[in-house]
Parts: structure tokens; C-alpha cells; sequence
């Protein structure tokens, strides 16, 4: 995991035990997990002290396996779902088919990914929490591996949690909305692929044909989002002609609206 800081404490580190080894395993859709915990020895008794089995249970998606033919059970289940939703994209990369879906938060058919998915982000994004899908503000969107036919989902590769919210600025409409990405992830094994530009680029899409959205920006990126971002951005400003209009643009009032045109934040400009 990139950060384990909520769950060890600002050091990051697993005191009270010998060697101690946590091997997790998780469903390829639905993100179920099966884990089990060994160490060499244990100092329950040692200042600061953790129970590691306490606190992997209270991080771990619930119900969780601790057994192969449970997990085995929940494995076979993924492989062939469709959840509900509404799909955004499609794209066919190298025979397999790659679909965006908008999660729909309401069907219960949903609830246990939504719940594995923010279960997950909190080992790996820097002060990531749980939302709260009962909010229709809040949507959650996935990129699925649809394997070779795209009939069915094969496998999770990334998902991100975003927040509709009012935009007040002189000169919109009252109406006026931001979509503010909060939390963003591909997983690890699906890195390096490409995987992260194809879920921001579905997601900008998807936004931006809400007539009322008129910024889609980022809740406090991180280096690697932002970077990310920067290539989109730039992308969709080279493909809008707008380069040099960017490369001159001195003036706040400029920024803004070449800010309003790509919908994105003035400062990103």
C-alpha cells in the first residue's frame, strides 16, 4: 500500500510484532478481500502496541474471507457481473473492451464495490475517507476490463469518487455547478497503462455535458493527479486550438475564460 498511516499511526510502522506479514487477496470486480496475518512473535505488552488483527478487520471490507474456499466462491461470483450504472465510454485496447461506468450509488446491487472501493482507496491515497452514497451529490465512477467480448466485467482497474457542488462566481447562472474530483485511483497492478488518462478523460466528458457543470477541478491533487492532469488538460487544449491562446495568456480575465472553455480552474491555466 502507498499509505498506511490511518491505520499505523504517523510512522507507518506495525509495533509489538516480529516480522509481521499481511498477504491480502482481493476478488477482480467486486474487490472482496481474503487475508491472513503471521509474524514471528509478539510483544503484546510493548509500548504503543498494535493488535494487528483488530485493525486490518476495522480496514478491511466487511464480510471479509479468511479461507480459500470462501474467497474461491466470491472469485467465481465476479468473474461475468455487470453492476448497474451508466456507461460512458467504451474503448477497445489491444482485443479487450474498457468500459467507464457512473456507478448507480442507490441500487443495493452496487453496495458492496462502493464499499470495497473506499475500503481500498484509504491504503493508497494520502488522507483518503469514505463518502457518503447516500448523497446524490457524490458519484463514484469505474473502469472495468469487459475482457474480449464486453459483454460482462472481467476485472476492476480504477475507480474515482467525485462532488457536485454550487459555483458562485459574478457572471454565471445561478444554477452554475463545479464537479470536484476527490479521490482518484488506478490499482496497482493496472498502472503504467494508460488507464489513468482513459478514466479522467471519461470523466471530464461525462461532466461536461451537464450544461449546468462549468468546472471540473480537484480536491487538493497529488503530484502523480496532477501530472496526470496536466497531460489531459493539455490535450484537450491542443485539440480545441487553444495553445497559444494559453501561451499569451497574461491577463486574469483571459485565464478565465480559457479557464470556462475547457472547464477547467483558471489557476490550472
Amino acid at each position: 500500500p502507498g499509505f498506511v498511516h490511518q491505520q499505523f499511526g504517523f510512522h507507518e510502522m506495525i509495533i509489538g510484532y516480529k516480522n509481521p506479514t499481511v498477504d491480502i487477496l482481493l476478488s477482480p470486480v467486486t474487490l472482496h478481500w481474503m487475508y491472513s496475518i503471521s509474524s514471528e512473535g509478539r510483544d503484546a505488552a510493548k509500548e504503543g502496541a498494535h493488535d494487528l488483527e483488530a485493525i486490518v478487520a476495522a480496514n478491511a471490507p466487511a464480510p471479509s474471507c479468511r479461507d480459500a474456499e470462501s474467497f474461491q466462491k466470491i472469485e467465481g461470483a465476479d468473474r461475468g457481473a455487470v453492476l448497474p450504472g451508466e456507461e460512458i465510454a467504451r474503448e477497445k485496447v489491444d482485443g479487450r473492451t474498457l468500459c467507464t461506468v457512473v456507478l448507480d450509488c442507490s441500487d443495493e446491487r452496487n453496495a458492496a464495490l462502493l464499499a470495497n472501493i473506499q475500503k481500498l482507496m484509504l491504503w493508497f491515497i494520502d488522507a483518503a475517507s469514505e463518502i457518503d452514497t447516500s448523497d446524490a451529490r457524490w458519484s463514484v465512477v469505474a473502469l472495468f476490463d469487459a475482457g474480449e467480448s464486453g459483454n460482462s466485467y472481467e476485472a476492476l482497474l480504477g475507480a474515482s469518487t467525485l462532488y457536485r457542488w454550487p459555483f458562485f462566481r459574478a457572471g454565471l447562472d445561478a444554477g452554475a455547478v463545479r464537479q470536484r474530483v476527490a479521490q482518484f485511483i488506478v490499482f496497482p497492478p493496472y498502472q503504467r497503462k494508460g488507464h489513468g488518462k482513459r478514466l479522467l478523460d471519461a470523466i471530464h466528458a461525462w461532466a461536461a455535458r451537464d450544461p449546468q457543470c462549468v468546472e471540473i477541478n480537484a480536491e487538493d491533487p497529488s503530484p502523480d493527479f496532477s501530472r496526470l492532469r496536466d497531460c489531459c488538460d493539455m490535450a484537450r487544449a491542443r485539440a480545441a486550438g487553444l495553445l497559444d491562446r494559453i501561451r499569451n495568456a497574461d491577463a486574469k480575465d483571459d485565464r478565465v475564460e480559457i479557464g470556462r472553455t475547457l472547464r477547467t480552474t483558471p489557476r490550472q491555466i
